[in-house]
């Protein structure tokens, strides 16, 4: 179970800038340890300077994995020579039943950055992909450019084919999905498509639930949600 958290930052004298910057290395540390969830943080100002951070590790286990991480811990010492770490009851506007802060954006948009990744599958018949897709795993078609592109989306995910005439690419594509509740969407696969190629839900050793799914072309699609 994901774990969603507040820290709050409060800059030791002159280093306002200097813990700004180290703000644009914790989100992108953590991530690259595997440690918290995808998506952005929320950052935000206090009058006295200090900065509130609200994100969300991956679960209980991740936040005690972070603490042995050498990388993490690295990270934390830098942090340590510019702020003190202190609670949000110790900043002032949390006493006020909706706690005012001015927003900060810690990742500078003059960083390149990669923010979203589209699975391209090939389709050998785009009717029959997008009945598939549509009728069997419940995703919208939200363009169709004839037989030459496709794109449909379910939730967060957006999906894109191009026309191949070979089945033995779209056997050798796959993509891997990671979502919330595998448990549920897999009965709503069921319920859908109950003649779909499919896996079983499996919690492996490696700390993720996942089950597979193979469209009607041959294109692999895996879902997995970490266990805890």
């Amino acid at each position: 179970m994901r774990v969603m958290v507040v820290a709050c930052y409060r800059p030791k004298p002159g280093k306002d800038a200097d813990l700004l910057a180290l703000m644009n290395t914790h989100l992108p540390t953590l991530r690259a340890e595997g440690l918290v969830a995808e998506g952005p943080s929320l950052c935000g100002k206090a009058k006295d300077g200090a900065i509130v951070e609200v994100f969300e590790w991956k679960s209980q286990d991740a936040i005690s994995a972070a603490h042995e991480n050498k990388n993490v811990l690295a990270m934390w010492e830098k942090y340590a020579a510019v702020c003190d770490f202190v609670t949000i009851g110790d900043v002032a506007e949390s006493k006020e039943m909706f706690s005012p802060f001015e927003p900060i954006a810690p990742e500078r948009p003059s960083q390149g950055r990669l923010d979203k990744a589209i699975p391209l599958f090939a389709s050998l018949n785009m009717d029959e992909t997008e009945g598939f897709y549509r009728d069997k795993l419940g995703f919208v078609p939200r363009s169709r450019y004839g037989d030459d592109y496709l794109i449909m989306s379910r939730d967060a995910v957006m999906l894109n084919f191009w026309p191949c005439k070979d089945r033995h690419i779209a056997e050798n594509t796959s993509a891997y999905f990671n979502v919330t509740n595998i448990e549920a969407l897999y009965d709503d696969f069921q319920k859908l498509g109950p003649d779909t190629r499919m896996t079983k839900v499996k919690t492996f050793d490696y700390g993720m639930k996942e089950f597979h799914v193979w469209d009607v072309h041959g294109n692999l699609l895996r879902f997995g949600e970490a266990v805890g």
